[in-house]
């Protein structure tokens, strides 16, 4: 069996602050994974206070965009070459960029221009060309 390491990242958004939660406070978080992989949230605080229906966990795709930013579950992403830009999102088994049209492959040259909690104004316009 090969040793294999993968960092498992997570960011979490405050829906009532209305803004992702600072990497400096303690995030503790009791998981459960069932056996299809979906994950499912059970016991989540941010410095000791309970925060379940407060925060949204989006998870670390593992790639980044072209300028070296890590891409995140939410994401909204420009692909050069193609108009218009897609929400990352995980799709059955792997993790897939979406638009109107469908679901593709998240690769090739790829820029975050927003999320889906802060840049709402991109939220339903997934067909629209930018």
């Amino acid at each position: 069996m090969t040793d294999t390491k993968r960092e498992i990242k997570f960011r979490a958004f405050d829906k009532i602050n209305k803004r992702f939660v600072s990497q400096s406070i303690t995030m503790d978080l009791e998981v459960t994974i069932r056996f299809d992989g979906v994950f499912v949230s059970n016991d989540l605080s941010i410095d000791g206070t309970e925060s379940g229906d407060r925060i949204i966990l989006s998870q670390f795709t593992g790639l980044l965009d072209k300028n070296g930013k890590e891409i995140y579950e939410g994401d909204k992403l420009l692909k050069d070459g193609v108009g218009g830009y897609f929400e990352v999102v995980w799709n059955n088994d792997r993790w897939a960029m979406q638009d109107l049209g469908g679901t593709y492959d998240l690769r090739g040259s790829l820029e975050i221009i927003g999320n889906i909690y802060e840049s709402k104004h991109l939220i339903d316009n997934t067909d629209t060309k930018v």
